[in-house]
């Protein structure tokens, strides 16, 4: 039986964002105790944690008029650069013991480290769709590498195109998505020819 005080009591929504969000605030609070007076808080904390906001209006002309603001919007390059980090750090870690070597290959480590990386760092810019699309590429390729398996760039790229569209159909009317599915590829083509 249900009593009448427990049934009229309201149940709490559970918040799955709530701890993801508390640690991108305690970045947030970190990085403005450490950096507070210096002025740069409010650009590190756009590029470690994708809060804008502490930006002063100055920075953001100085931004505009070099070119350089889309920078201050975590993206997949953001996620990329993360990940490539966290790969040559594994690596470097993983192949100083003779031991770990034993269990698993130190670029299958580093890989693993890598999209361990790209994950929280996409999780703690909030998750945006860019840093979503960068984060399918980079699962799509760490998928095939410790697959054992070589697949051409153009299909881990296609396949991650699918796993896009799949998750969300309408991300493909953005010219971000253009810019993530067509510009990859001209990278890609352009350093086979390096």
């Amino acid at each position: 039986y249900i009593r009448d005080d427990v049934r009229n009591r309201p149940v709490p929504a559970l918040d799955v964002h709530k701890p993801v969000t508390d640690a991108r605030q305690r970045i947030a609070l970190a990085i403005n105790e450490l950096l507070g007076n210096s002025g740069y808080d409010g650009l590190v904390t756009a590029l470690a944690v994708g809060v804008q906001r502490g930006i002063r209006p100055e920075q953001w002309e100085v931004l505009r008029q070099t070119g350089t603001a889309h920078l201050m919007a975590i993206s997949g390059l953001h996620v990329g650069l993360t990940a490539w980090l966290a790969y040559m750090i594994g690596s470097l870690a993983w192949r100083s013991s003779p031991v770990l070597m034993r269990i698993l290959s130190a670029q299958k480590a580093a890989m693993l480290v890598s999209l361990a990386a790209a994950m929280l760092y996409s999780l703690l810019a909030g998750l945006t769709l860019p840093t979503q699309r960068a984060l399918i590429i980079q699962i799509t390729f760490n998928h095939a590498y410790n697959k054992d398996r070589h697949f051409p760039p153009v299909n881990i790229l296609s396949h991650s195109l699918d796993l896009v569209q799949l998750l969300d159909p309408q991300s493909i009317q953005t010219s971000a998505f253009s810019y993530s599915f067509f510009a990859v590829p001209m990278i890609i083509y352009g350093l086979m020819f390096r």
